[in-house]
């Protein structure tokens, strides 16, 4: 046989033909995609354009730049014990007020993690407006520990 492929595709292209609703009468058929009784209702009929909504939470990255007040983390007395050091990154949510509404440790040692959450609770920020609104701002702060 010279075309297996032509034939499998043959095949299956009736198979699927089958399952798609091919096989029914045409008084059992779906209407067609074009026909007018299946065509959608006019969107925005009266002709004023359309206002998409602005997101209510902003991303904005790496905010420890843009921090107002970034209070120093704490530095935890067994992790210095034990002279653990490193970088901790803090996911933060910083409302329409410029207080940072939750703050959780997303990367870094355990030992350092609530300390650098604490210091992240504390942080404040000048509030971000887009189009005259405030709006609240999704972001990363870093922190670094030393161990002395």
């Amino acid at each position: 046989m010279r075309f297996p492929g032509l034939l499998i595709f043959c095949f299956l292209a009736s198979a699927c033909s089958y399952f798609v609703g091919e096989h029914r009468s045409s008084s059992e058929r779906a209407p067609e995609p074009n026909s007018p009784s299946n065509e959608a209702p006019a969107l925005n009929s009266n002709k004023r354009p359309l206002t998409l909504p602005t997101p209510s939470t902003l991303a904005g990255g790496r905010l420890n730049e843009k921090a107002v007040v970034l209070p120093e983390p704490i530095y935890p007395k067994a992790a210095r014990a034990a002279k653990i050091g490193g970088t901790v990154v803090v996911q933060v949510l910083v409302d329409t007020n410029g207080k940072v509404a939750a703050a959780s440790a997303s990367e870094g040692h355990l030992l350092l993690r609530s300390a650098a959450e604490t210091a992240a609770r504390r942080a404040e920020f000048s509030p971000v407006y887009l189009g005259g609104e405030p709006k609240k701002v999704a972001g990363v702060l870093s922190y670094e520990f030393t161990p002395r």
